[in-house]
């Protein structure tokens, strides 16, 4: 059973190509443990400057419980995951395979990071699994303005 069963993206988010694949990944493969709240989740995506707000509505019952992610606490991981995101690339762009490597292993590890710092945020309200965990930060990089960190 599919936990999460619709998603609906707030406040002018508009549906790039790379969003909708980190949407339908979360509606096919999400880790999220609601207390009181019944899956499957319809859930809703806002965004602002300061953060990103999860409304997850339940199955069974008319509860919806707000999860917020503030960016920030990811100020730090965002930059760095944005500059190497960057260098990997210009990497793959060059060729040089051993780079490309090297910066794909610091990529990964900066992603676990910003995975854990949110499992953290959201542990008081709710369980959720590390890969969701990690689609989250996908999804946060998506909405984030091109070329833009936060100050």
């Amino acid at each position: 059973m599919d936990l999460i069963r619709t998603i609906t993206l707030k406040d002018n988010i508009h549906l790039t190509p790379e969003l909708k694949a980190i949407v339908d990944d979360l509606c096919q493969d999400a880790d999220i443990v609601l207390p009181d709240i019944t899956a499957p989740y319809d859930m809703a995506i806002a965004y602002t400057e300061g953060e990103v707000t999860l409304n997850l509505r339940g199955d069974k019952t008319p509860d919806a419980i707000d999860l917020a992610i503030g960016l920030r606490s990811l100020r730090g991981v965002l930059r760095d995951y944005t500059q190497i995101t960057d260098n990997f690339q210009a990497a793959v762009a060059s060729g040089d395979l051993q780079r490309f490597e090297a910066i794909d292993l610091g990529k990964r590890a900066l992603h676990d990071e910003a995975a854990d710092m949110i499992i953290d945020m959201l542990s008081p309200r709710c369980r959720i699994g590390h890969g969701t965990a990690r689609k989250l930060f996908t999804l946060i990089c998506t909405l984030q303005p091109s070329g833009k960190t936060l100050s």
